[in-house]
Order: C-alpha cells, then structure tokens, then sequence
C-alpha cells in the first residue's frame, strides 16, 4: 500500500494523543467475549487476522470519530481507518503472545478508559433527560448585566517604602506613557471584574481611566503599583441570541448538581492515603 507510512504516522499519533482513539484500544482488549460473539454475527465482521474477527463495528466507530476531527473524504477517512485497524489487531495480537496484556499499568489504563466512556454516557443520557423550560432561561438572562472590561498598567516594586514613595509622586501630577514605560510599567490585557483581585474590585468605582490605585497592593514578593488604563461595556446580548449560551449554562450546573447528590447518596470509603485529601471536597 503506497500510503502505509502516512497511515502508519497517523496510527502513532493515535497512539501518543491518546484522546479519542484510545476507545478503540480499549475495545479490542477488553475481552476474548466481545470478538469471540462476531465470530457468529456474520454482519459485524470487517476482516479476519489469524483466524481473529475483527469487528465492523470497530472501524465504524473508528473512522466515525476521525470524520468528527478531519475534513477529508468519508472514503479516504475509512481507509485510513482500515488500515490502522488492522495494524492495531496485529500488535494487538502480538501483545498477547508476549504476555503484555496482563501488565499491570495495561489493566489500569483499560479499566479507566472503560470507565470513563460509561461515566461520559451516562453524563449524556442524564443531559438528554434534563429539561428546560423558557420561563427559567428568561429569569436567568434577567439577571445578567452588561459586560464591563478593564485595563491596567502595573509596576511591581520590592519595598514597600519605595512603592509608596513612588505612588506618591505620581499621584501629584500627570506623566505621559513613555515616562511610565521607563519606569518599567507594563500594560496587562484586558480584564472582566471577575478577573480582578478583592483590593482592586472594591475601588474601582471611585477610579476615573490614567488614575493610580490609592494605595501600593502587596504581593507574595514585592509590591504593585496600579494605574487605570480604560475601561470598555458592552451591552448585554439579545435573549434569542444568548439562548443557546443560557441552556448551556443551565444544563452544566443541573449537571453540578446531580454530581454532587451522587457522591453524598453514594457509601464511599477512601482506603489508602493517596488521594485522601478527596474527603475534604466529598464533604462540601
């Protein structure tokens, strides 16, 4: 096959991403049952490798979730697919001989992968049971307030008698931008005021654009001098337009929810140290 070494790059970078294609993987070694009932389902077998079935089903799934990531042809997409598929049956298989799918780290990565494919379907189910309705999406957007961005010019200092000094001087009358960049300011991207630290938050009402924050803000190391660059609002969205934005936002925290009334009717028992810092957020 002229294309065998792009395919076979496209196998390895599978293999390293270890995203989407690791379902695949995992299908193939979960257990002997699973080919074993192709071997009699004659409308589920792609390709038989040293007497092995290997399921369509696999290279439907295969190629399916490549065509959701590529823009390339169903067809060149499928054969591409094959073709990885085949090579992962034959390691696959050679893997076995050697005894490797029963390693421990192998067992571990196949539980997990096994596992969290069941959680995202159950996540899914649950999101496609849950319902909502126009009058909860209406209050939601009635509480949403116009959007304000601001920008800032900091200097961070070491000492705090030399920041206040500073401030103090800048304070009483107006410099330009270049006589700020000498002093080492640098202006920072702009920023929503949840972004903002507390000390920043509370004053920001009282502060007019190129004006200095009263006091220097400490740090962990040092200190920052703050200046008001502007500030920008825009104003909320159309409710049809932020539809989608509200149920979305809706649905995640229904979701949030259920989460956190399944851990606390679950009877969970944290046995070994790693990882038992996790009582503290079960808790809460």
């Amino acid at each position: 096959m002229n294309d065998a070494l792009s395919y076979g790059e496209d196998l390895t970078m599978s293999l390293r991403s270890f995203k989407c294609d690791v379902l695949l993987f995992a299908l193939l070694f979960f257990a002997p049952v699973n080919t074993a009932t192709a071997q009699d389902d004659t409308n589920n077998v792609f390709a038989r490798v040293n007497d092995h079935v290997v399921p369509l089903d696999l290279l439907i799934f295969l190629s399916g979730s490549r065509q959701e990531r590529s823009d390339d042809s169903a067809a060149n997409l499928a054969n591409r697919a094959a073709y990885d598929l085949l090579v992962t049956e034959v390691f696959a298989q050679q893997a076995q001989k050697l005894g490797l799918h029963q390693q421990r780290d192998f067992l571990a990565e196949i539980e997990m992968a096994r596992k969290t494919l069941l959680a995202q379907l159950y996540v899914q189910h649950f999101l496609k049971q849950t319902e909502i309705n126009e009058e909860e999406l209406k209050t939601r957007y009635a509480r949403l307030a116009e959007k304000r961005l601001y920008r800032f010019r900091v200097l961070e200092l070491q000492e705090q008698s030399e920041a206040e000094h500073l401030l103090n001087t800048l304070q009483r009358q107006s410099y330009d931008d270049a006589y700020l960049a000498e002093l080492g300011f640098r202006e920072g991207p702009w920023l929503t005021q949840q972004d903002l630290p507390a000390e920043l938050d509370s004053a920001l009402d009282e502060l007019e654009p190129s004006a200095f924050f009263a006091k220097p803000i400490p740090m962990d190391e040092g200190w920052q001098l703050v200046q008001l660059v502007g500030t920008q609002t825009f104003p909320k969205p159309a409710f049809n337009a932020h539809y989608q934005i509200l149920e979305s936002e809706l649905r995640k925290e229904r979701l949030d929810q259920h989460i956190t009334r399944t851990l606390q009717s679950a009877h969970i028992e944290i046995v070994n140290d790693l990882g038992a810092g996790v009582e503290h957020a079960l808790a809460h």
